[in-house]
């Protein structure tokens, strides 16, 4: 008999400890003398709390049996779940936001041709009818042509289509909302608000828009998707040591849209990870814990999960995941302007990680679909992690891109206060 590896635990108090299970999100307080008899000293004499520790996963016969089913789950994950494609419909944006991670693309619109075989790449990548298309760019909604002729294809084909635009949203009008809400089952909008007033026009130096009517011209279309009951989030993308402003960014934005049904409108704050030269980064666990108080207080992200400890589980990053990301999943790929097929859109720049194209399909044999979908846990500090169901490995394009391969370990260093928080959250402590 051994300890499992996958165990995160905090001192509630002078006499009690607290174990949490990330491998199967069991809980479980301890009098501090029987944990450290059981964990510390490794004595297994106790049998009536050997046997309860045994059947929530805390104790384990087998030292590796936990991380196969881990890679199992992995495995299996990497076919299973929502069918979803990225698309393109341009690389072109009328924005010039500073911390874009596609500086440097070629800003082409997909074509027409592109637009065909993309369509009937999909009919054959995609054989259940029920698919989700997240439009991307670029600015997806500067050749809102190709959207359409996308659409059309796809219901002429017998697909039951859902659709997340990612935008920044300049150019929402009536006519693209009619559009959208006619073709798709369901709607919803992403929209990027970094800032307030003129400072925000300073951010996306928009090429079609005075810096003095950027914020505003956004608002409205903002007031716009939500009178036509579109489904949206407003995220607030910042540096770490900006959070201050950016809390009162959020804050300015939920007095304006207070009247929106919160069933259908979100905001929220986002770290910005892949800047090229990442200075300012997220890079401290006290900016983590920050944020996710923040988030809690302000309710972000309330009522997603059926009951209230797993709501908060996933809140404080503590909900075991099948992969690192939607994109550790073969039925969620990116295709380009281009036509190109990558397994993530963080890569779309970089044409030495494509993995195919639409007109030839995608490569099976290429090292990179290879690496990328690789279902094993390759890094020997990961494979005993106490984190690795909660974080599979971290973002696989932090590390390749930005070679930030400790970004995500800096997670485990505040375990005890994510688990605490949860703890005192969970029980109104």
């Amino acid at each position: 008999m051994t300890q499992s590896k996958y165990i995160s635990l905090v001192e509630i108090d002078n006499n009690n400890i607290l174990l949490y299970s990330t491998f199967n999100t069991s809980l479980i307080v301890l009098p501090k003398q029987i944990y450290e008899s059981i964990f510390v000293q490794q004595c297994y004499e106790n049998d009536e709390y050997v046997s309860q520790l045994k059947s929530l996963g805390f104790l384990v016969e087998d030292d590796t049996a936990q991380l196969k089913q881990i890679e199992s789950i992995r495995k299996q994950n990497l076919s299973s779940g929502e069918q979803v494609v990225n698309i393109f419909s341009t690389n072109n944006c009328n924005a010039r936001c500073y911390y874009c991670f596609e500086n440097g693309i070629d800003m082409v619109d997909m074509s027409e041709q592109t637009a065909d075989a993309t369509v009937e790449f999909i009919k054959e990548y995609y054989p259940q009818k029920k698919l989700k298309i997240i439009w991307f760019g670029g600015e997806p909604l500067y050749n809102f042509s190709t959207i359409i002729r996308i659409t059309k294809a796809l219901k002429e084909a017998g697909y039951l289509l859902s659709c997340h635009v990612t935008t920044n949203g300049s150019l929402v009008s009536q006519e693209i909302i009619d559009f959208l809400s006619l073709n798709y089952d369901r709607v919803s909008f992403q929209v990027t608000i970094d800032e307030l007033g003129n400072d925000y026009g300073k951010i996306k130096r928009y090429i079609d828009c005075d810096v003095q009517i950027a914020f505003e011209r956004t608002i409205n279309a903002c007031h716009l998707l939500i009178r036509n009951s579109i489904i949206l989030s407003i995220r607030v993308n910042y540096l770490d040591k900006q959070i201050e402003a950016a809390k009162k960014v959020f804050m300015s934005l939920y007095d304006t849209f207070s009247y929106a049904d919160k069933e259908k409108f979100l905001i929220y704050l986002a770290p910005l990870t892949l800047l090229e030269s990442c200075q300012g980064c997220p890079d401290s666990s006290n900016h983590l814990l920050e944020l996710l108080r923040f988030h809690y207080e302000k309710g972000v992200y309330k009522n997603i999960r059926s009951n209230k400890c797993d709501d908060l589980l996933s809140l404080f990053n503590l909900m075991p995941k099948g992969g690192a990301c939607r994109a550790a999943n073969k039925m969620h790929i990116t295709i380009t302007a281009e036509g190109k097929i990558f397994p993530c859109n963080r890569y779309a720049k970089y044409n030495n990680y494509s993995i195919g194209d639409v007109l030839t399909g995608i490569n099976k044999n290429n090292s990179f679909y290879k690496f990328f979908y690789n279902w094993q846990v390759v890094e020997e500090k990961c494979k005993t992690c106490s984190i690795l169901p909660i974080c599979q490995g971290g973002c696989k394009a932090l590390k390749t891109l930005y070679k930030k391969k400790d970004f995500v370990c800096q997670r485990k260093d505040i375990q005890s206060d994510l688990l605490r928080m949860f703890y005192t959250k969970l029980f109104n402590k």
